[in-house]
């Protein structure tokens, strides 16, 4: 299905009572407030190996010469597995990839890789519960 952008505002920097939202604050209240399955695509370009289970980091890469909200995803050891598919998944999730707030937060686990050409995974969002309605 068509997934849509996701409705994005620039998220906060303090809490409602001034409180400045540092990552340890984050750490301390924030939790899960979606899942979604995603696919990583293009692994067979790279060498980075892929295991099932195993959590992954993502870098926005706005500048990619193919799609501007693009997001790379590397492995561990840092060596670069792939991308999240741009459609449905990169276009929308870009905007809170390139949040500044560490209010949000988005992580990637792979599932059991079958091929190397798409990869499922797991894009676990967490976050300040204020803020939910952020990613819907």
């Amino acid at each position: 299905g068509k997934m849509a952008p996701l409705r994005y505002s620039r998220l906060p920097t303090t809490t409602s009572s001034g409180q400045l939202i540092t990552s340890e604050y984050v750490e301390e209240h924030e939790m899960v407030l979606l899942t979604l399955r995603v696919k990583v695509v293009g692994c067979q370009y790279y060498n980075g190996v892929v295991h099932a289970r195993e959590m992954a980091t993502i870098i926005r890469e706005p500048h990619n010469r193919y799609d501007s909200n693009a997001i790379r995803v590397d492995n561990m050891a840092g060596h670069q597995v792939g991308h999240i598919k741009a459609n449905p998944f990169a276009r929308a999730l870009a905007p809170l990839a390139d949040d500044p707030s560490p209010a949000i937060r988005l992580e990637v686990t792979f599932m059991q890789p079958h091929n190397m050409y798409d990869v499922d995974a797991i894009m676990t969002i967490s976050g300040l519960p204020q803020y939910a309605g952020a990613i819907r």
